[in-house]
């Protein structure tokens, strides 16, 4: 069975699609989960982050995250710096998730919630490539009121990814997530069948 890739951009509903592909029996593998548990206390990626971004950016043995954040989204080459560190081994986790499933079950879905699936080059995980999309108002709107995002630093997170248009491009398939949550639920199950269907199960 495939490895499917859900993308799209901030608060755009990437992760509740995957949620719904789950329930329906897919393992999903959270991209932005293993990053947080690699940057977290006693994680991998924590000294050279230390090394490159300083003191300020770690606390209690963990990266301070929207510390981190407010370094990185206000300026490309320092964001750059940090993909250069943690895109590797996420990518390294993930592979070794998906080989774990396959031997353990070769016809299981899975399905990788990647924001930065075509941002880090990382397309190639996946058999079929699912950008989920809404309107930039919506993902403010999502990202201020259930993320508890501040407006400005969702805007610099939105600018810092990929443009959805160009991301829509790129997929195999497109989700419109500017309905409502029932509809993105249909939309998944309507995938699965055609994906069940096309693997003859």
């Amino acid at each position: 069975m495939p490895t499917l890739g859900i993308t799209g951009g901030l608060a755009s509903g990437k992760s509740t699609a995957a949620e719904a592909f789950a329930g329906l029996g897919a393992d999903v593998i959270d991209a932005d989960r293993i990053a947080h548990q690699l940057i977290g206390g006693g994680g991998p990626c924590v000294d050279e982050i230390r090394r490159i971004f300083g003191d300020q950016v770690i606390s209690g043995g963990a990266v301070n995250r929207p510390a981190l954040a407010r370094v990185v989204f206000a300026d490309r080459a320092e964001l750059s710096k940090l993909e250069a560190i943690v895109h590797p081994e996420v990518r390294r986790v993930m592979q070794s998730r998906i080989d774990e499933i396959r031997k353990s079950d070769p016809d299981k879905v899975i399905v990788i919630d990647i924001p930065l699936l075509f941002e880090a080059g990382m397309e190639d995980m996946v058999d079929i490539s699912i950008v989920v999309r809404c309107e930039e108002r919506q993902q403010l709107a999502r990202a201020t009121e259930a993320l508890k995002i501040a407006k400005q630093d969702a805007l610099l997170r939105i600018q810092s990814q990929m443009p959805l248009k160009e991301k829509e491009q790129r997929a195999d398939i497109v989700i419109d997530n500017t309905g409502s949550k029932l509809e993105l639920t249909k939309e998944v199950k309507r995938i699965w069948q055609k994906v069940q269907s096309t693997q003859g199960r």
